[in-house]
């Protein structure tokens, strides 16, 4: 057979050694190399749950509904959409909020029936991306915004119904989806000091019930949208033909997608699992179930081998992707993490209708939005209870 590498006899000198001892080890026999790296990388992520620290932050948040969107800027930096339609800066480390306006078209009405801010999106994974994709004054617009100072830069106007979803294609090219039912590509014009309004460039309609969910795997230029008639469709960005699509009716409430592109994996929440599809054909190739009936899930986040999932009841779980189980959290039978419920930490608002409505029921912070920073040691989660 093949002759081993000094590389690889060294390591399989050590195989009863605990994976980062090993991995020190082998350091000292040589510089690291990507597949040493990349083991390293894995085995922290899978000891991530088991080190997060939950960190309340309510005096800076508490005079904003719950929270449906959210982004990192950078690694102490978030933007936040909220309920009540407030787009939020926020500076974790000095604690430093800042309400950010939102564009209108010129003599628009003030929507009535208001949804709040499902998305928020930036362009950062291209390079040079300096542009943020949010809800706007009208749920059913997109704002656009220059991040360099967060003043609107472009109003994309042409959803018949509120807007739920958006993703970049490119620096300057996005998909959106909503509850017409329409997916809907954007080019964003270069910027100026005029704040453009654009129409869609092109314009699908390929469910018959609203989109909740569109998300682009920037590698092959490819995207997948997610609705509520059951049906996921896989798209190819260059011409929007749908690639494949899949129907699963036996399941329901369809929410949220993330996506694992070196896996060729989307992970897909609904009411009480998460459906595993091979993006290459539109095979399910699992589906993750919860026991408990309360759960629903409401957000979902892919870090290499690392899904996290966010539960209408309040709770963060992970699931190791290699093996497709749940991690089991240490000195703990739980396999998820429980966000606080108490009262004096918690953001829900004890006022006087909760004490008419609600005071004798247990009220869970649903996870709508949880994401990682961009250095992977911080989750972002935020949310708010359902039945308020």
């Amino acid at each position: 057979g093949m002759e081993q590498t000094e590389e690889e006899i060294v390591w399989e000198k050590l195989p009863s050694a605990p994976h980062i001892a090993k991995c020190l080890r082998f350091r000292e026999h040589r510089r690291w190399s990507q597949r040493e790296t990349l083991s390293l990388m894995e085995h922290s992520l899978i000891r991530m749950p088991n080190v997060l620290k939950e960190r309340i932050f309510v005096p800076q948040l508490s005079r904003f509904d719950k929270i449906f969107a959210s982004c990192w800027l950078d690694d102490d930096q978030l933007i936040l959409g909220t309920k009540d339609n407030k787009l939020i800066y926020w500076d974790t480390q000095s604690n430093r909020t800042m309400q950010i306006d939102l564009p209108r078209k010129p003599e628009a009405e003030v929507v009535a029936d208001n949804c709040g801010i499902h998305f928020t999106a930036t362009n950062h994974i291209y390079n040079g991306g300096s542009l943020l994709a949010t809800g706007s004054s009208n749920p059913s617009d997109i704002a656009i915004f220059g991040l360099h100072n967060m003043s609107p830069h472009c109003l994309l106007v042409g959803h018949q119904d509120w807007v739920f979803s958006a993703d970049f294609i490119t620096p300057h090219v996005l998909a959106s989806g909503g509850r017409d039912g329409h997916v809907k590509l954007w080019k964003i014009p270069e910027e100026s000091e005029v704040l453009h309004i654009r129409k869609p460039s092109l314009s699908r309609k390929e469910h018959n019930w609203k989109v909740r969910d569109v998300k682009v795997n920037a590698f092959t230029n490819e995207m997948v949208s997610v609705a509520c008639d059951s049906v996921i469709n896989y798209w190819n960005t260059y011409n929007m033909d749908v690639i494949w699509a899949i129907k699963l009716p036996d399941l329901r409430e369809f929410m949220c997608s993330a996506l694992a592109p070196d896996r060729h994996l989307i992970a897909v929440g609904c009411q009480s699992s998460v459906v595993m599809i091979d993006d290459r054909t539109g095979d399910v190739i699992d589906n993750i179930t919860f026991d408990d009936p309360d759960w629903t899930v409401r957000s979902l986040a892919i870090n290499h081998n690392l899904l996290s999932v966010g539960g209408g009841n309040g709770s963060l779980s992970f699931v190791d992707l290699r093996r497709k189980e749940f991690i089991q959290l240490e000195n703990s039978k739980k396999r998820h993490l429980q966000l606080t419920k108490d009262k004096n930490k918690s953001y829900l608002d004890y006022n006087s209708m909760f004490y008419t409505h609600f005071q004798n029921t247990e009220i869970h912070n649903a996870v709508y939005t949880h994401t990682f920073s961009p250095s992977k040691t911080k989750i972002f989660v935020g949310g708010g209870p359902l039945m308020l």
